[in-house]
């Protein structure tokens, strides 16, 4: 558990005044509904995740890859992000713009059939027949080739060092080829799929031809549960053995229960407010500045996140082996530093419109009036716009400032860089194309550097990565607020689960009753 997690414990009796007695009657009545909870060889998992969505039809059987087990991938995140062999055994750069990777011979998929190469360029093929999605560091026309039924090469018009860093991500599964067609799931993870009750549970058993270990528990239920509190009730009355994303601020009760676990991991993920620099008056570097001089990072992690997280000063997590952390300018709580840089501006009292969607940062709504709040002292007035998740992405480009949670979900965080800062990126790519300009795009030598970053061998992409975020953080197209931390409940019976830091990598492989 890290410091600040220490620090929780002194708000323990103030947070237990507000919440304990209504919680707790709570947690009563609904351990008498759901009585005895898990059996010692069945295992169940409170998700905050739908991983029955329909969405997930294409191609993965209506199973998302996320958290389930189902499905693998060719290389996988370790807990402290270097990574490491999945169902590819060894990797080799054979030239600039190719790689090659082996795969295990002994995996077979949940319906008996031989994992092989082909499945790989079904999975991988049809994504890059336009354009690759924004978190793959590839190119329209890469070409994915089977060699033989055990080695597949990917060849991309462009230079990919990072690519066995990107595929560890857990949207590049590999499903069966024809798993869409037969609606079903069909993956080679130690978990197969028994039965699927939409937006409800997940039915799994341990796949007993998996080439390596399994867990020990005879089924396990993943159930979706997207309330927090419902989560929480299920993990105090054993109804659930595992609940991931703990609420902040239920935490502290959980953690005073007798037979329950909690773990912490910071992911590598910021939470932050992105200042639309093409827009007046955020246009003026000045003014983006006394934004940031107004905020107190620890404060609001503090009264928003009770205490879940760590202060962000960079655009990339410091779990990112090259994340300029520690090397970027600090913009430190100074209320009057930024009430001085407000009057400098070019501000003239007119509201900055702050976009948020709870659906994109979880307690974004309190956190918006949080940050309203302290640039209203600096004298800059703001208004909030909540929207749904949906509207957010199409309607931040005409926001002065935008509530993100953004971060990397593999090994890799160089599609981050690109799409979040380059001005083609994700983020920034429809106001560039429709007039030039973008969203929080710093300009061409930061376009360069990511650009060099993206193509460069891991030894050396590091300096431009640091000196591209050097250069973000300077021109302060960006309010960094929290490296986002979860909490994961586990109940004390059982044994052998920790908290990634890629969430949705867990691995239920040491799962077992205790």
């Amino acid at each position: 558990m890290s410091e600040h997690t220490d620090n929780r414990q002194q708000g323990l009796l103030t947070r237990r005044a507000l919440l304990g007695a209504g919680t707790a009657a709570g947690i009563s009545a609904y351990a008498g509904c759901l009585g005895a909870g898990s059996e010692d060889g069945d295992l169940t998992v409170a998700l905050s995740w739908d991983v029955t969505a329909e969405w997930t039809l294409e191609p993965y059987g209506g199973v998302a890859p996320y958290f389930t087990n189902v499905f693998e991938t060719l290389t996988r995140p370790t807990p402290d992000l270097e990574i490491e062999p999945g169902l590819a055994t060894e990797w080799e750069l054979v030239d600039d713009l190719t790689w090659e990777f082996s795969l295990r011979e002994d995996v077979l998929f949940h319906d008996g059939t031989p994992f092989e190469a082909s499945h790989v360029v079904d999975r991988f093929q049809p994504e890059f027949e336009d354009s690759a999605p924004e978190w793959l560091p590839l190119s329209g026309g890469t070409e994915v080739t089977a060699l033989d039924d055990h080695t597949v090469e990917f060849a991309s018009p462009n230079p990919i060092p990072a690519l066995p860093e990107a595929i560890s991500h857990p949207n590049t599964g590999i499903p069966h080829s024809d798993a869409a067609d037969n609606e079903e799931p069909i993956g080679t993870g130690q978990l197969r799929v028994t039965d699927i009750d939409r937006g409800e549970q997940l039915d799994t058993e341990p796949f007993d031809d998996y080439w390596g270990e399994t867990t020990e528990y005879d089924t396990v239920t993943f159930n979706v549960v997207l309330d927090n509190s419902t989560r929480v009730l299920e993990l105090e009355s054993g109804g659930a053995d595992i609940a991931f994303e703990l609420p902040p601020e239920q935490i502290e009760l959980v953690e005073e229960s007798d037979g329950i676990d909690v773990d912490y991991a910071v992911e590598p993920i910021i939470i932050y407010g992105g200042i639309n620099r093409y827009l007046e008056p955020t246009n003026d570097r000045d003014l983006r500045h006394a934004l940031n001089y107004a905020v107190s990072q620890s404060d609001l992690i503090d009264s928003v996140f009770q205490g879940l997280g760590e202060p962000a000063r960079s655009p990339i997590a410091p779990a990112i082996p090259w994340s300029a952390t520690d090397e970027v300018r600090t913009y430190d709580y100074d209320p009057e530093r930024a009430s001085e840089l407000v009057e400098q501006s070019s501000y003239d009292g007119e509201p900055l419109e702050l976009l948020v969607s709870n659906d994109v940062v979880v307690g974004g709504g309190q956190l918006a009036e949080s940050l309203q709040a302290a640039f209203d002292e600096i004298g800059v007035d703001v208004d909030i716009r909540l929207t749904e998740r949906s509207a957010f992405f199409s309607e931040n480009d005409h926001a002065h400032i935008s509530l993100y949670n953004y971060g990397s979900l593999s090994a890799g965080a160089d599609y981050r860089m690109y799409a979040s800062w380059h001005r083609k990126g994700i983020v920034n790519v429809t106001n560039y194309e429709r007039d030039g300009t973008g969203l929080h795009n710093v300009g061409e030598e930061v376009d360069e550097l990511i650009e060099d970053g993206f193509t460069t061998p891991e030894e050396d992409r590091t300096d431009d990565y640091i000196e591209a975020q050097k250069q973000i953080i300077e021109d302060a197209p960006i309010i960094p607020i929290a490296y986002k931390e979860y909490a994961l409940g586990i109940r004390s019976d059982v044994s052998g689960v920790d908290a990634h830091p890629i969430m949705q990598a867990t691995d239920l492989t040491e799962a077992s009753p205790d």
